[in-house]
């Protein structure tokens, strides 16, 4: 445990971190959070899959969010978004529970959850997987290198690397390289990129086998519009969830556009918000922030990027805290009492 892990526990065990979160509620908090969960399963449940969007456990989430009721005033983005147009005031200690990317869980695990506690959240939803019923490219590449028919490869596209996937330790160095050259690579070719890398590997994965796994992980549009009657918000998380800063201008503005107009044709409302992919901040990419306004959004979420302040935020860059799975229920505590903690957390 770290050290900043240490300060919050301690915090989250103290009698003073109760009187704090009450203190909330008489005078306000100078904070606006937001938590970013993307799956509430067992890592088991995506053994094939990427268990690294797991970020809760069902058991975990329930106490969670009975946490979150009890301390908290949690809101959807909708209400951020008035409050952005409007003036319309805050809650005294808001809260936004957030969801990226549209896994299935979310409507069979979280939803039950949110609505037996009569809270809101909100589904960051990356449109164009649940149309086409394929994987998430992070989870179509653990699949692939963790179920290669072959030791080692040597990819030559976008760049020549060697991968070794001849035990569980290099399997996991193989996918972490093949992940960054994803997130990192400017105007990747990804369908080529994917289709070298299962080629490469003699992995026997079919359309028809992946549509399968497809709608054994992922949301189907039923069930997003059932979140959406369900009183959530639903928002974009993108088309294809490509990192913002590695797509040309025109993909750029295709991608943003191309989310909006598909969520407010499935589901009938206005699409106001939207969660970046793999949520790097965009302070150092000008250009992106402006193609966001110009495709007509009025907030923007990044990721694992600590708490805004509520009295003056950049509401085209809010900011959420990451949810790590497997947190003592202290550690937590202390956490969401002090949550400049977990803006330096790692």
């Amino acid at each position: 445990m770290g050290l900043r892990d240490k300060v919050a526990t301690i915090v989250g065990r103290a009698q003073p971190f109760e009187v704090l979160l009450r203190a909330q509620h008489r005078v306000g908090s100078p904070w606006l959070l937001a938590i970013t969960y993307h799956s509430a399963a067992s890592p088991e449940r995506t053994v094939r899959f990427d268990p690294g969007v797991v970020d809760t456990s069902p058991e975990e989430f329930e106490r969670q969010v009975a946490f979150f009721a009890k301390h908290f005033d949690p809101i959807g983005v909708t209400e951020l978004a008035n409050h952005i147009e409007t003036g319309a005031k805050l809650p005294k200690a808001p809260l936004l529970i957030t969801f990226d990317d549209g896994y299935l869980d979310n409507h069979d695990v979280v939803l039950p959850i949110l609505q037996k506690h009569n809270l809101k959240g909100t589904f960051f939803i990356a449109t164009d997987y649940i149309d086409s019923r394929q994987l998430f490219w992070w989870d179509k590449i653990n699949y692939i290198l963790k179920t290669a028919k072959v030791a080692s490869i040597t990819i030559t596209y976008p760049q020549t690397v060697e991968l070794k996937i001849d035990n569980a330790s290099s399997t996991e160095a193989a996918i972490k390289k093949c992940l960054r050259i994803v997130k990192d690579t400017y105007d990747l070719d990804l369908v080529k990129f994917l289709d070298q890398l299962t080629e490469l590997t003699k992995t026997e994965l079919t359309p028809t086998t992946e549509r399968k796994f497809a709608d054994e992980l992922l949301m189907t549009w039923d069930h997003v519009r059932r979140l959406a009657s369900a009183g959530m918000d639903v928002q974009s998380h993108t088309a294809s969830h490509r990192v913002l800063q590695t797509l040309t201008p025109d993909n750029l503005e295709h991608e943003l556009h191309r989310s909006k107009t598909v969520l407010a044709d499935r589901l009938g409302h206005r699409i106001h918000t939207v969660s970046y992919p793999v949520g790097k901040p965009l302070a150092d990419v000008p250009h992106v922030k402006e193609a966001v306004k110009r495709a007509g959004y009025t907030l923007g979420f990044s990721n694992a990027s600590g708490v805004s302040n509520r009295w003056s935020f950049d509401p085209i860059e809010v900011r959420r805290m990451a949810a790590p799975y497997g947190m003592r229920p202290d550690t937590f505590s202390g956490y969401m009492t002090l949550p400049k903690l977990a803006a330096t957390s790692g």
